[in-house]
C-alpha cells in the first residue's frame, strides 16, 4: 500500500513543480461592440488585423516605477486600428501564454484610456501617453472580479459615452496580489490596444484626472502593497475614475475607489442657500479617497481565502479545513497551467505529499 503511495506521488510531484513562468498571460482577445479581435502570444508571431499591442514575455512587471507599466514588456506597436464609438461595449479577455485560462483570481483590474493626438494610434509612442481611468473592478460578494478571468470570462466594460471622436490607445492591466503581503509582491499585467472612436462628442478629461505610466502608482500604496486574504476594504491605485466615465467605478463589495473624483453632486433636498455651490459637499461613499471606506458585510469573500497559496512555494499559507468547497480548491495552485484543468484537485497533491514523507501516516 505504501509504495503504491509512493508511486503515485512521484507521478504528481512534476505537475507541481510546473515553472512559475507558464502560469502568467497576455491579452488574448478584445471585443468591441461585438467585434472580436484575437491578440498575439507573446514573443509569437504578430497578427495582422489584431489591434493589441505585442509584449516580448509573457512574465509579470514587477515594480511600479518599471518602464513596461506603459503596455507590457518590450511591447511593440500593433498594425491595426480598431472602430469603436462613444459607449460601446468592450470586453478583454487574458489568458496564459499557451492560450489556456488566466491562470490569477487575486488582485483588480483597471482600465485607462490615452489620446493619442494628431498622430495615428498605430505610430503613437506610449510613452508620451497621459492616462485617465475609466474603469476599475476590485472585490465581489463571491472573492474578487478577478475571478471571472480565472474562469475564461472576459472584463466587460463601456467607454464614456461623451468620449471625444479621435484615437486612443486602451490600456486593461491586472494586478494579481497573491504574494502582495511583501514589497515587490505584487504582479503587475499591463496591455494595450489601439482604438478610434468615432462619432460627434466632445467630452475629455480634466488636466487633474491626467496621469503617466511609470509614475501613477507606487510600490508601497495601499492597494500594492496589502494583503488581499484580509475582509479589510480594498482601496485601488491611481487616480480616481474619471467623472467623463458614465459611472463612478464598478467596484462592488469591499472595495473603495481610488481618490476622490470631481463627481457632480447629488440633488440637495433643499436649495442651497448663497456660498453652498462650491462643491464641498460632494458625494462621500463612491468617490472617496480611502478615509471612510465602504463597511458592506465582506464574510462572502471568506470562502475563496485558501487562494492564499495561489503562488505560495509553501512558506507562508492558510491551513484551511480541506472540505471547503470545490470552486474555491481548484484555485489553491494559480499558478500551474494544470489548475485550468477541471479534473485537477491540488489538494490531493498536500495528502499524497504528506503521506510520502510521513510514513507512520495511512
Amino acid at each position: 500500500m505504501k509504495a503504491s503511495v509512493f508511486l503515485s506521488a512521484l507521478s504528481i510531484v512534476p505537475l507541481a513543480l510546473l515553472p512559475l513562468v507558464g502560469a502568467h498571460g497576455v491579452i488574448d482577445s478584445i471585443a468591441i461592440d461585438g467585434k472580436k479581435y484575437q491578440g498575439p502570444t507573446a514573443g509569437g508571431n504578430p497578427i495582422k488585423d489584431s489591434p493589441i499591442r505585442q509584449i516580448s514575455t509573457a512574465s509579470p512587471v514587477k515594480g511600479a516605477n518599471n518602464q513596461a507599466m506603459t503596455c507590457g514588456p518590450d511591447a511593440k506597436l500593433a498594425s491595426f486600428v480598431a472602430p469603436a464609438n462613444p459607449g460601446s461595449t468592450i470586453d478583454v479577455l487574458w489568458s496564459a501564454n499557451d492560450r489556456s485560462h488566466w491562470p490569477h483570481n487575486t488582485g483588480p483590474m483597471e482600465v485607462y484610456l490615452a489620446s493619442c493626438g494628431s498622430t495615428s494610434c498605430d505610430k503613437f509612442d506610449a510613452s508620451n501617453a497621459q492616462w485617465f481611468k475609466i474603469s476599475e473592478v476590485g472585490k465581489t460578494n463571491n472573492g474578487w472580479a478577478q475571478q471571472d478571468q480565472f474562469n475564461g470570462k472576459a472584463h466587460s466594460f463601456q467607454l464614456p459615452p461623451t468620449l471625444a471622436a479621435g484615437g486612443y490607445l486602451l490600456r486593461h492591466e491586472i494586478i494579481a496580489l497573491h504574494l502582495s503581503n511583501q514589497p515587490g509582491g505584487a504582479e503587475f499585467y499591463p496591455g494595450c490596444a489601439q482604438i478610434k472612436v468615432g462619432g460627434n462628442q466632445s467630452g475629455a478629461p480634466s488636466a487633474n484626472e491626467l496621469v503617466r505610466f511609470p509614475g501613477a502608482y507606487k510600490d508601497d500604496d495601499a492597494g500594492i502593497l496589502v494583503d488581499a486574504f484580509n475582509n479589510a476594504a480594498y482601496k485601488f491605485p491611481g487616480p480616481a475614475v474619471s467623472k467623463l466615465a458614465s459611472k463612478s467605478s464598478d467596484n462592488d463589495v469591499g472595495s473603495s475607489p481610488s481618490k476622490t473624483a470631481d463627481a457632480p453632486q447629488p440633488t440637495p433636498s433643499v436649495p442651497p442657500t448663497d456660498g453652498d455651490t462650491d462643491g464641498s459637499d460632494e458625494q462621500g461613499d463612491d468617490d472617496c479617497n480611502g478615509s471612510d471606506p465602504h463597511s458592506e458585510d465582506e464574510t462572502d469573500s471568506e470562502d475563496c481565502d485558501s487562494e492564499e497559496n495561489d503562488d505560495y512555494n509553501g512558506s507562508d499559507f492558510h491551513a484551511e479545513d480541506e472540505t471547503d468547497s470545490e470552486d474555491c480548491d481548484s484555485e489553491e495552485n494559480d499558478d500551474s497551467n494544470d489548475s485550468n484543468s477541471p479534473a485537477y484537485k491540488p489538494r490531493h497533491v498536500s495528502r499524497v505529499m504528506a503521506r510520502l514523507f510521513n510514513p507512520h501516516s495511512h
